[in-house]
C-alpha cells in the first residue's frame, strides 16, 4: 500500500549493541501519526525486547561494574575484613573503576568528553551522577553519587560489606536501567505530542475495550504521565492508582459500557 508505514521489529531488526546503538537509532525514529507513534512504543515495550536489554545489555554491564570495583577494592585493601572508615578516596578510586567500565560496556558515547587525567574525586562525582542519572534516580533518591560518603563514615563497615552491597543491588539496578531507558523511548516517541491528542487517542482505544467516560472532566484533565498509565491498564488489564496501588477503571474517570446499560 502507497505511503504505508513500516513499523519497526524490535526483537528480531534492531537488537541493540549497546545504548550508543539505542540513542542514534532514537534520533532517527519519528512518526508523523500519534497511532504509529504507540504502535513503535508498543514493539519497543515487547518483553522479548526488553529481556534482550536486561540480559544483554544491562546485566553484562553490572558485571563489570562489580568485578572491576572489586577487583580494585582487592588491589588497595588486600582483605575483605579491612575497614573502610575514613577511606573515601579509596572507595571512590575502586567505584571509578567499576562505573567506567560499566560505561564502557552499556555506554561507550557516554565517556567521549569524559577526563581521566581528572582528580578521583572530580572523576567520582561525574561518574556517579551519570550512573545515577541511567538508573533514573533523582537528587532526592541517589546511591552511586553517596555511596563512598556513606561507607566511609561508618566505623564497623568493611570491604566485605561494600562488596555484598554492590551484589545485592544488581538485579534492582538492571531493572531500573531497563525502565530508564523506556521512559526516553516514551519522551522520544511523544516529543511534539500534546496532551490534548495523546487523551483522545487513549479515549478511543478505551471505548474500543470496552469502556466509556464516566466523568468528562476528569478525564481531561489527566497529564500525560496519567493517560499512559491508562494506556497501560487497558492494554494488561491491571488497575494501579499514581501510587501502585489497585484501582479501577472510575479512578481514572471511565467505565465499563456494560454498566452504563445497567443503569438505563
Amino acid at each position: 500500500m502507497a505511503g504505508e508505514v513500516k513499523h519497526i521489529d524490535y526483537k528480531k531488526d534492531k537488537k541493540y549493541k549497546n545504548l550508543d546503538d539505542f540513542f542514534d537509532h532514537m534520533a532517527e525514529t519519528h512518526y508523523k501519526e500519534l497511532s504509529d507513534s504507540f504502535k513503535d512504543l508498543d514493539n519497543f515495550k515487547e518483553d522479548e525486547h526488553l529481556n534482550h536489554l536486561y540480559n544483554n545489555i544491562f546485566t553484562p554491564g553490572q558485571d563489570e561494574l562489580y568485578n572491576k570495583t572489586t577487583a580494585e577494592l582487592n588491589n588497595i585493601f588486600k582483605d575483605d575484613n579491612a575497614k573502610l572508615h575514613n577511606k573515601k578516596e579509596d572507595i571512590q578510586k575502586a567505584l571509578v573503576k567499576g562505573i567506567l567500565a560499566y560505561f564502557e560496556k552499556v555506554h561507550p558515547g557516554a565517556l567521549k568528553d569524559f577526563d581521566k587525567s581528572a582528580s578521583v574525586d572530580e572523576q567520582y562525582k561525574i561518574l556517579s551522577g551519570l550512573m545515577d542519572e541511567f538508573l533514573g534516580l533523582d537528587s532526592r533518591s541517589p546511591f552511586y553519587q553517596i555511596l563512598a560518603d556513606q561507607f566511609a563514615k561508618d566505623k564497623k563497615i568493611t570491604v566485605g560489606h561494600l562488596k555484598r552491597q554492590l551484589k545485592q543491588i544488581q538485579a534492582e539496578h538492571i531493572g531500573s536501567a531497563v525502565d530508564y531507558l523506556v521512559e526516553q523511548k516514551t519522551n522520544a516517541s511523544l516529543a511534539g505530542k500534546h496532551r490534548i491528542h495523546i487523551a483522545a487517542h487513549v479515549k478511543t482505544e478505551a471505548e474500543k475495550a470496552g469502556y466509556t467516560l464516566d466523568d468528562r472532566v476528569r478525564y481531561s484533565s489527566h497529564q500525560t504521565d496519567v493517560l499512559l498509565r491508562i494506556r497501560d491498564a487497558l492494554r494488561k488489564g491491571n488497575w494501579k492508582d499514581e501510587r501502585g496501588r489497585s484501582a479501577t477503571p472510575e479512578h481514572y474517570g471511565l467505565r465499563k459500557k456494560e454498566k452504563e446499560k445497567e443503569q438505563e
